[in-house]
């Protein structure tokens, strides 16, 4: 439910805001594994939550998790 949720309620939001929606991203040891991935926005689909990876650091962005639900 989620990966379709981010489909199609959020990835046009992204697109909008002129952010990079990207594929899933995995939580795993408290932090997202990161290695391989390029900088965009990914969703969460095991705790449903939109995360966006600048290229050092994962951060959740609230108000596109809100649109999840």
């Amino acid at each position: 439910y989620n990966h379709a949720a981010f489909d199609t309620k959020v990835a046009p939001a992204l697109r909008e805001a002129g952010k990079n929606p990207r594929s899933n991203i995995t939580f795993k040891d408290g932090k997202y594994k990161t290695k391989g991935k390029t900088p965009g926005v990914y969703i969460d689909v095991e705790n449903g939550k939109v995360i966006e990876f600048d290229g050092n650091v994962a951060v959740e962005l609230k108000e596109y998790t809100a649109l999840l639900r």
